[in-house]
């Protein structure tokens, strides 16, 4: 008796044990050697991922998790198109969801492998087209959300791309980004009869959208990529997406791209600023040929028309922040011309800030100051040429 009590324990123990064990929480689960927090999920939705690996953008789906655990906590659609030149749905992989177990730690077991796997699978989605067309891949996404079962859920377009499309209704390659104007190019496509309708769409999270790889050049300013979100935030919302349900976030994971992906022609892009972002090329000397006439704060020849004058009126309108303190000159000996030295100096410098304003520089932008002798020492024809200048020194405020 005594021994089957013993055995009676020991069984009672082990029962014990194995119960804790499977009623434990599960927070993370790993499978297939990656592992997911079960705690995040962006909420029940309907899912469309547009994404795919192709030359010109980074690959980086780092983040997308959440979405998958909402779409499958919630029995929601997934869909995921493939972002190319023609744009699909590929079918294996997209499905309508539906969560098998009833115990809450078996459905973060389950959860946490469905994610797991489904980004094991996107992590092996690459394009099969030339070029990108991203208005078609948000029409195919727009079909998707047709096939979900619960039309209660959020339908949540995941477009995971830089924003350079080269093909269909947006083509940048034919038109190029350096001087387009984006509101008159969503017009003619409007009207033109391109512009899908995304009556399903409800919501757009837009992940890396500046993240670019060679051969593309980088988006050259800040100022530049606000302004092609804007482009796409009233393209979609004028396609049927409400305006405040657009939205951008960018991935911290930067991997490199494979080889033999499908070719992506570059964009022409705005040059970058000549001054403002590089802490050791912020000041600027206009050129020998728009300098001062001798004991004068007139200029010799057009300021407006000068190179150097639009590098630097281009970079501080590229730049809201950037301000600019100009410093005038004169040449190395005494003269009473507009009340002395420093007095011209002075007003050379104001010449050149009424330059800037009348290209269209705020004044509040601009500092003025004056020193009575050149920058150069000495004195003779061409010391004397030089000295008669401005110079200009940049720093954010």
């Amino acid at each position: 008796m005594k021994k089957i009590r013993n055995f009676t324990l020991l069984f009672s123990i082990l029962f014990l044990g194995l119960m804790f064990v499977a009623c434990a929480p599960i927070d993370d689960a790993t499978t297939n050697g990656s592992s997911y927090n079960t705690s995040d999920s962006a909420g029940p939705m309907n899912c469309a991922i547009i994404y795919s690996e192709h030359s010109n953008s980074t690959k980086s789906i780092s983040g997308l998790e959440k979405y998958i655990h909402g779409a499958k906590e919630a029995s929601g659609y997934l869909g995921i198109v493939k972002l190319d030149g023609s744009p699909s749905v590929i079918s294996n992989i997209s499905e309508q969801t539906k969560m098998n177990s009833e115990n809450e730690t078996r459905q973060k077991g389950e959860i946490a492998e469905y994610v797991n796997n489904k980004m094991d699978e996107l992590n092996k989605v690459k394009a099969e087209k030339e070029e990108v067309d991203i208005l078609g891949s948000f029409k195919v996404a727009n079909e998707c959300f047709k096939k979900a079962n619960n039309n209660d859920l959020e339908n949540t377009v995941v477009f995971v791309g830089s924003g350079i499309s080269t093909k269909g209704a947006i083509d940048f390659t034919s038109t190029g980004l350096d001087s387009l104007n984006l509101n008159d190019y969503i017009s003619w496509v409007e009207k033109s009869g391109q512009l899908p309708k995304l009556d399903k769409v409800e919501r757009v999270i837009w992940y890396n959208f500046d993240k670019v790889s060679s051969p593309q050049a980088e988006f050259p300013t800040e100022k530049f990529t606000e302004q092609l979100k804007d482009f796409y935030i009233k393209l979609l919302s004028t396609a049927g997406v409400p305006k405040e349900k657009i939205e951008f976030e960018t991935s911290d994971q930067q991997d490199s791209l494979s080889s033999g992906l499908p070719k992506v022609s570059p964009v022409t892009l705005p040059p970058k600023p000549k001054y403002g972002d590089d802490p050791d090329n912020n000041e600027a000397q206009i050129s020998s040929d728009v300098l001062f006439y001798g004991d004068s704060s007139q200029f010799k020849t057009d300021p407006k028309t000068n190179g150097d004058v639009k590098d630097i009126v281009y970079s501080m309108n590229a730049d809201s922040a950037l301000v600019v303190t100009i410093t005038g000159y004169t040449a190395n000996y005494q003269t009473n011309a507009e009340g002395g030295n420093e007095s011209l100096a002075k007003n050379r410098a104001e010449a050149m800030k009424r330059v800037l304003v009348e290209l269209g520089i705020s004044e509040d932008r601009i500092v003025t100051e004056g020193v009575g002798k050149g920058w150069r020492d000495g004195t003779g024809a061409g010391i004397d040429e030089d000295n008669r200048c401005v110079k200009f020194n940049f720093r954010k405020n």
